[in-house]
């Protein structure tokens, strides 16, 4: 009887941790691909400033933005040229 009790311990046992090892591949799939999307992002976003420092006319950004030296995204929703 104990044994039977003893292999099925290791069998649960067994089962549990193949589970838990799935579990923790998959959340490290996941963060992976969530720290991929996130780097893109900010290239992305830094991409988008520089093409947006080229080709803003200077008449139009004000004395404040020229101080500051970079755009930020409610200013070209308030100042848009």
């Amino acid at each position: 009887m104990k044994k039977y009790l003893a292999e099925g311990l290791v069998i649960f046992a067994s089962i549990f941790a193949s589970f838990s090892v799935e579990n923790i591949r998959q959340d490290s799939i996941e963060k992976e691909i969530l720290n991929e999307a996130v780097i893109t992002l900010g290239d992305e976003i830094e991409s988008n400033i520089k093409y947006t420092k080229e080709h803003l006319k200077p008449a139009f950004i004000s004395p404040q933005l020229r101080l500051a030296g970079s755009l930020s995204l409610v200013t070209l929703i308030l100042f848009p040229f």
